[in-house]
């Protein structure tokens, strides 16, 4: 039996019509994506969501959320923190702990990543990053009376001078204590960027970017979509 048989019978009919992208690649599958919502929605529904152009993140700071974002942006091209995206998950019981738990449809054309044995990307990523922060920046104060070693670097400083005025990341003190402040700031970029070629390297092998959806078992899905449809069954 054809997916589109098997669906009439199942699905209803907007996602039928607006999600076959996405219906073609499950195909006859038992596979499931999930999403918990924390709006007021009736059960027995059929809703539509727009992604946001940039979204806000609810729990992280913001500037770790920038991180992030740049960590994934340099593995695939796609601002998959804040740019358009859904977070889903196969695991049901993972869903329910974000809300009312809805069955995850994206509308059209979309593209996805997660992170093979990665339930939740920052929990795991964060700790990756900061350990990296630290030990670059005491590396860095202990060489500071080496001056061409310093100039270097600031001169590597690059793009990640966006991070040098926001104050809630941690790791920088004994820099802003040890150096002037306009070296600081861009030693903090030098050990941004550094940090976050670290952790690409670290976790790109775990890396599924449009690949290997009906793998994933109870990581964290990123979605790439303008709009997505949640059926609360």
């Amino acid at each position: 039996m054809k997916l589109v048989e098997i669906a009439e019978h199942q699905l209803p009919h907007q996602i039928i019509t607006n999600c076959k992208p996405y219906l073609n690649m499950i195909g006859d599958s038992k596979f499931q994506l999930y999403r918990g919502e924390t709006h007021k929605l009736e059960d027995k529904s059929v809703q539509l969501f727009d992604t946001y152009e940039e979204r806000r993140p609810r729990d992280t700071i913001v500037a770790y959320h920038k991180i992030y974002d740049d960590v994934v942006f340099k593995l695939t091209g796609i601002r998959f923190r804040s740019n358009r995206i859904a977070f889903v998950t196969p695991n049901k019981n993972e869903a329910e702990e974000y809300g009312k738990v809805g069955y995850f449809y994206p509308v059209d054309n979309f593209q996805y990543l997660y992170f093979q044995g990665i339930g939740d990307f920052t929990i795991h990523v964060g700790p990756i990053i900061g350990d990296k922060i630290h030990e670059l920046a005491n590396q860095i104060v202990q060489k500071a009376k080496d001056k061409e070693f310093i100039a270097k670097l600031v001169n590597n400083a690059g793009s990640n001078l966006k991070y040098s005025e926001d104050n809630t990341l941690n790791g920088f003190e004994m820099v802003y204590h040890t150096f002037d402040q306009l070296t600081a700031i861009k030693l903090k970029g030098y050990i941004i960027s550094k940090a976050i070629d670290f952790t690409v390297e670290q976790i790109k092998p775990r890396m599924r970017f449009n690949t290997k959806l009906l793998e994933a078992r109870a990581e964290e899905i990123m979605i790439y979509c303008k709009q997505y449809y949640l059926w609360f069954k």
